[in-house]
């Protein structure tokens, strides 16, 4: 499911900010084409709900470095369209909202980071029932 979302974000983030920002869903060492985003998967927690379902968080960090450095108007202009642009994404399954969206600056890159919370329903091993009973009563 992971893979789906950062698939997600990376298509919301490219028709939102088109071909001059480069998006990298995997960590590059060097050469990364500025400006650009990465999108990492901070923390994914699973809780146990009755029936076959679990309650999934998962929290998200799309880093952005833009191309030169003190871009403090920069940032603001692209937390906003950030906000916008992640609000829903477009999972096979249908629209996700994000929530707890949360930004934090310094000189080299805008950090923002969003929850993506959802159930899942994990198939389970059919159980065998039980064919006959025979009890005797007295």
């Amino acid at each position: 499911m992971e893979n789906k979302i950062i698939n997600a974000i990376a298509k919301a983030l490219s028709s939102e900010f088109g071909s001059k920002y480069t998006v990298y869903a995997e960590k590059v060492k060097q050469g990364a084409k500025k400006p650009c985003f990465f999108i990492s998967p901070e923390s994914v927690c699973e809780i146990p709900f009755p029936m076959g379902r679990y309650f999934r968080e998962n929290i998200f960090s799309v880093s952005y470095y833009p191309e030169g450095e003190n871009n403090n108007r920069e940032y603001g202009s692209v937390l906003e369209r950030l906000y916008r642009c992640l609000e829903y994404i477009s999972l096979p399954d249908g629209l996700t909202r994000g929530s707890h969206m949360s930004c934090t600056a310094d000189g080299e890159l805008l950090k923002f980071t969003v929850h993506y919370d959802m159930f899942v329903y994990k198939s389970k091993e059919p159980v065998s029932k039980m064919e006959r009973l025979h009890y005797n009563q007295k």
